[in-house]
């Protein structure tokens, strides 16, 4: 008997309202202030099967890692996947007895576009292979700094910690030695680069592997405007009616699994 089993990554988007940040000043040098950060995307899977497919359960994959790309200046930054010349899903097989599973990771693809000077933002998303582009305000976060004190990849950084409006904390780790305002994923408002993005618990989070000065085609920071536009609140009604359909419980920080015999 073979099986498939296709997991939908659904990606966290942070929804919050435009509050006043606290506690932060701006500040900029001409050092470190244009670059290229390559990070590590990383969800953690606690996986629940029914009892029709309970023997499955060791089979299932603990985590899913992948690859994105930071290009930043002064003024503009963008976040993406890098293209490769595979551009298949992750597949996982395994063996138990007369079973064979396949595993198959779909991830999204998607492009933050954050214009630093007029603080707007575009998002480039995909949700059930199809496109969607969120033309919004920067978000606005109310990060609290925080005395943890550290380095990552030989930079110094800081940390800063904000609560959504669901109750939910996000960690930061940024330093102050990249004076550009901006991050992965559409984070932003800190008085340095953000390296490390935490959420869940540490079941989602987002951590640089190099950071880089050279020089960079800077045609790359350019908007995208592949998709359909939508309003943010649009975009998260979407998504959460098409999760409840394919049995989730609506949003976006969760995984969907269909089976195939």
């Amino acid at each position: 008997m073979k099986t498939l089993f296709l997991i939908l990554l659904i990606t966290p988007a942070i929804f919050v309202s435009k509050e006043a940040r606290k506690g932060i000043s701006d500040y900029s040098t001409n050092e470190n202030t244009s670059g290229t950060i390559v990070y590590e995307e990383m969800i953690k899977f606690n996986i629940e099967l029914n009892d029709d497919n309970a023997a499955f359960a060791d089979m299932m994959p603990k985590e899913s890692k992948s690859e994105k790309l930071l290009y930043f200046n002064s003024e503009k930054s963008l976040y993406m996947t890098p293209e490769k010349e595979d551009t298949e899903d992750d597949v996982i097989q395994s063996e138990s007895g007369d079973m064979q599973v396949m595993i198959e990771i779909q991830q999204p693809e998607e492009i933050f576009f954050c214009d630093l000077l007029y603080k707007k933002t575009v998002e480039q998303r995909e949700f059930m292979t199809r496109q969607f582009l969120i033309e919004d305000d920067m978000k606005e976060f109310s990060w609290k700094i925080l005395d943890e004190q550290g380095s990552i990849l030989g930079l110094p950084y800081q940390t800063a910690l904000h609560i959504t409006e669901e109750g939910d904390s996000v960690l930061a780790w940024f330093t102050p030695n990249i004076p550009v305002s901006t991050g992965p994923a559409g984070f932003n408002g800190l008085p340095g680069l953000i390296l490390k993005i935490s959420m869940d618990n540490g079941d989602f989070t987002i951590t640089a592997t190099s950071v880089s000065f050279d020089e960079f085609d800077e045609k790359v920071l350019k908007q995208p405007s592949k998709g359909k536009k939508v309003t943010r609140d649009e975009y998260k009604s979407i998504v959460e009616e098409k999760t409840k359909e394919m049995g989730g419980e609506g949003g976006e920080n969760q995984i969907i699994i269909q089976i195939e015999n």
